[in-house]
């Protein structure tokens, strides 16, 4: 009994120690494998690890493996061996699998009996020393003969230098060898650019076998096969390598897939299959025609559009026309001539005369100016092309229409073109068309050229060109009329001896004061430029009085321009810290260190009289104490008429301050109590002149509004008044007995004419 145990126990260990072969087919992921031993030569090191990371095998059809990780410091010494497997001495077996490795990683298969590292590194076990050219996963096969019958180990040994990258294996399959040629490879098929029923069908011969491996020795290339929908179109010699499909060979207009093969040593290959583009005349596109080009697809594109470089094109790789997030972009490199083609579809216009090619386009760039010519053409080649039409010259750097307008003389069909057209350009920054619209339009005259201004005394003095041609570039034969806009109202009408190209000038007198912009719009019958006019603006001009009441209120939307012409900054300190106006408002930047402000505002002039008069400014900003002074300063002198403080409370949100400033001004004693006063002018003082400490807010003043202040005293109070006639002949005086030169709406006045007095009204 103990011996039977003692010879169990053996024959139990014999079969652990000695697995059986695996026959052939054999395959293996390496993925938790037991079959398959790992060996580490450097103890602590990287070696062979198990990977189900799916993402890293995509391509394979696996999604799990083995995966060398490289080692910072440790060169790698690391083998992955195969179990066992049984072969026949001299008969043919293929051994395959995918790889994946970068062009600094070493890897070897070798072969032995043995599965001992000592016999896998011998003298001749090499089996392929893998040297990689490009990143990315390769099928590899190897035709192995065994030298006699056995068990033999296959064995992947990683040997790179420390520090490089990641190896990845899987898909190991060993089987018996039966040759079968690989598919051809880079099939493709171009149509015919005229549109022709042609397409030429090329491809490269195979150099590998369905596997991977590489060919027999002494492989012969019998025929090539060319498949049109499944059905042989051609058989041709083995050396072939394109196929001119022809209508007398039965191609239709259309998509087709096309199917090639090739037969060597007598066995058809597998087949290579591609379906093409349209073959055959597109259908031609009617006016108004919109491209579409958010939802062209990359086949659309190489189908309806036609991409050509010219002869002195230097654009190359990426670079040039393409259709790139759903739009068409043009993509430059510095300093390469352009001579780089976009051939748009056929389009049929029906009948003679003025188009427009529209375009929504940006060109994100300040100081370099493409030149996008448009072409006219019969078809979709660069010798089609037989006449240039207009160019885009200055294109939009947002996202905005452009067009150029042309004339068609004779009806037909037409292949439109843009055409990049520049010999040194600055810029290698994207030209962007997001969308293109054909349509019928009007010859319009072009707008004036050189729109200059000049001043003297109050009159303004407009000089410029007439326009001598259409938006088509056809020469002006008339202008009817060139009318002159004033701040957009017409002021005048040109209608005599208005000659095309001609020197013209018109000389305006405005009859107020103020900031005037002038444009200068041409008329042909009723057409009129499409584009923005010139506009041209006169500093102020005349008296700056302003009006009572005053509201000046950036958050309406105040006219900065016409602000800076009004208000004077001071800056009294003459440091970097003063008033500024912008759209926010006029703002007093602080040192962020502290210091003390004297800076002033001063407004434009007002007609003051006696009395006080209502102040609102709309601030933020400052600290908290910050003072500003407020008061009015009779022209002539310098000094400030009864100072108000305003104190700011600091915080960075608008509030409104309140101040009542008082005008002194002299009055003569008319009769029956009435007095008469000479009005002054001046101007409202906003006078910064606090200390403040560190890291204040900006002073913001908002708004700025001023009134005089008018109280009504009751009944009984001041001046009593019966009804008169004689409206024309009336004059205004306050409650208090101050005759007033302009009234102002709303403002209740004490009102005499000569046939006596008349109660308070309001004017």
């Amino acid at each position: 009994m103990k011996k039977l145990l003692t010879f169990a126990l053996t024959v139990a260990f014999c079969a652990k120690a000695f697995p059986q072969a695996k026959q052939v087919p054999y395959s293996s992921t390496f993925y938790q494998d037991g079959d398959w031993t790992v060996v580490n030569t450097v103890e602590g090191t990287s070696t062979w690890e198990d990977n189900d990371y799916s993402r890293d095998f995509k391509g394979t059809g696996f999604t799990v493996g083995k995966e060398y990780h490289y080692d910072r410091k440790n060169p790698a010494d690391d083998w992955l061996i195969s179990p066992a497997i049984r072969l026949q001495g001299g008969k043919e077996y293929k051994v395959s699998f995918w790889l994946d490795a970068g062009q600094s990683e070493n890897i070897r298969l070798c072969w032995s009996q043995s599965g001992a590292v000592e016999a896998l590194s011998a003298e001749g076990s090499v089996l392929y020393d893998f040297d990689f050219v490009d990143w990315g996963w390769q099928r590899v096969s190897k035709v192995i003969v065994p030298p006699a019958d056995g068990d033999y180990h296959f064995g992947f040994h990683a040997y790179s230098e420390a520090d490089q990258n990641n190896i990845e294996i899987t898909g190991f399959e060993l089987k018996e060898n039966s040759f079968v040629p690989a598919a051809p490879t880079n099939l493709a098929v171009v149509p015919d650019v005229n549109e022709g029923v042609m397409a030429v069908v090329s491809w490269a011969l195979p150099t590998k076998d369905n596997d991977g491996a590489d060919m027999p020795e002494g492989a012969t290339f019998d025929k090539v096969e060319v498949f049109r929908d499944g059905i042989l179109v051609q058989t041709l010699a083995g050396d072939a390598v394109s196929f001119t499909d022809t209508e007398a060979l039965g191609l239709t207009v259309g998509k087709h897939i096309y199917g090639v093969s090739v037969t060597v040593n007598g066995i058809e290959g597998a087949k290579a299959e591609i379906q093409s583009r349209h073959i055959g005349p597109l259908p031609t596109c009617t006016l108004p025609w919109t491209a579409g080009i958010g939802q062209l697809t990359a086949e659309d594109f190489e189908t309806y559009y036609a991409v050509i470089k010219g002869d002195k094109s230097q654009t190359s790789g990426s670079r040039g026309w393409a259709l790139k997030s759903g739009c068409i972009q043009f993509y430059p490199r510095r300093w390469d001539r352009q001579d780089d083609w976009l051939i748009m579809p056929k389009v049929r216009f029906e009948k003679a005369g003025v188009y427009r090619l529209r375009t929504i386009a940006e060109f994100n760039e300040t100081t370099d100016r493409p030149c996008i010519e448009v072409w006219k053409g019969t078809g979709k080649s660069i010798d089609q092309m037989t006449e240039k039409l207009g160019a885009f010259t200055s294109l939009p750097q947002t996202k905005s229409d452009v067009y150029v307008a042309f004339e068609i003389t004779e009806p037909g069909e037409y292949n439109l073109a843009l055409h990049a057209a520049v010999e040194e350009p600055e810029t290698s920054k994207y030209l962007k068309f997001h969308e293109f619209f054909l349509e019928e339009a009007n010859a319009l005259p072009l707008g004036v050229n050189d729109l200059i201004i000049s001043v003297e005394g109050g009159c303004v003095k407009l000089m410029w060109t007439a326009p001598e041609a259409y938006n088509t570039g056809k020469k002006l034969e008339f202008i009817t009329k060139i009318e002159i806009y004033r701040n957009n109202k017409l002021v005048n009408a040109v209608i005599d001896n208005v000659v095309p190209g001609a020197a013209m000038e018109y000389i305006d007198t405005p009859e107020t004061g103020g900031v005037f912009t002038y444009k200068v719009i041409p008329y042909v019958g009723e057409f009129v430029p499409d584009s923005e006019p010139l506009a041209v603006s006169t500093s102020w001009i005349g008296d700056k009085l302003q009006h009572l009441p005053y509201d000046l209120n950036f958050a309406d939307g105040a006219d900065v321009s016409i602000v800076r012409e009004l208000w004077n900054i001071r800056n009294n300190d003459n440091d970097s810290y003063k008033w500024s106006v912008d759209d926010s408002g006029f703002t007093l930047s602080l040192d962020e260190d502290g210091g003390k402000a004297d800076d002033m505002l001063v407004s434009p002039p007002f007609s003051l009289v006696q009395g006080e008069y209502d102040i609102i400014l709309s601030v933020k900003g400052g600290e908290s104490d910050f003072p500003l002074t407020v008061g009015f300063m009779v022209e002539g002198t310098d000094t400030i008429s009864n100072p108000q403080s305003v104190i700011l409370n600091g915080k960075n949100t608008y509030a409104d301050y309140e101040a009542t400033a008082k005008v002194d001004v002299p009055a003569v004693e008319i009769q029956d109590g009435m007095r008469s006063q000479e009005e002054i002018r001046g101007s409202l003082i906003i006078f910064a002149d606090g200390i403040y400490d560190w890291d204040p807010y900006n002073v913001i003043i908002q708004r700025v509004a001023i009134s005089p202040k008018n109280q009504d005293p009751g009944p009984g109070v001041g001046i009593e008044a019966v009804e008169t006639a004689g409206n024309d002949e009336k004059r205004y005086f306050d409650l208090n007995g101050f005759e007033v030169a302009r009234p102002q709406k709303g403002t209740i006045y004490i009102v005499r004419a000569p046939e006596g007095r008349v109660l308070k009204e309001v004017f």
